[in-house]
């Protein structure tokens, strides 16, 4: 399955691409904000665009791919969602691997969520945690 001659993404991956996308583009705009304050919020943050950043590699990776048969894309999209989700989560699925870490990316941000206080980057973090759930 690759892109089509429009450049879209096939169909099964194309919402969460998106998702996962926006996500990555939201909090890696302000991600510097959380890191000022160094300590747990640097972080988390630096933690959660890894995460971000292995699930959209691993899509990136299944778009490049030129079998036919299936399984293939499946498991790549899963090894992003994976990365999306962290172990701990019902729809992780450890037979295809974990390109992230075992908190996932949002695992981060709901962190960084609880520990937003009239910080400057809060929506931001709110912002890229709904996308990633979009793209779950």
């Amino acid at each position: 399955m690759t892109r089509s001659s429009n450049g879209r993404w096939p169909r099964p991956l194309a919402g969460m691409a998106t998702g996962i996308v926006l996500a990555f583009a939201l909090f890696s705009a302000n991600a510097a904000a959380a890191a000022t304050h160094g300590g747990g919020e640097h972080n988390e943050a630096m933690a959660a665009l890894r995460d971000l950043q292995a699930a959209i590699n691993e899509l990136d990776g299944a778009s490049n791919l030129t079998v036919s048969d299936p399984q293939p894309y499946k498991d790549a999209a899963q090894r992003s969602l994976n990365a999306v989700v962290g172990s701990s989560d019902s729809e992780f699925d450890a037979r295809v691997g974990n390109p992230g870490d075992s908190q996932g990316a949002l695992g981060h941000l709901e962190k960084l969520t609880g520990q937003e206080n009239g910080e400057p980057w809060a929506l931001v973090v709110r912002g890229s945690w709904v996308h990633a759930r979009v793209a779950e």
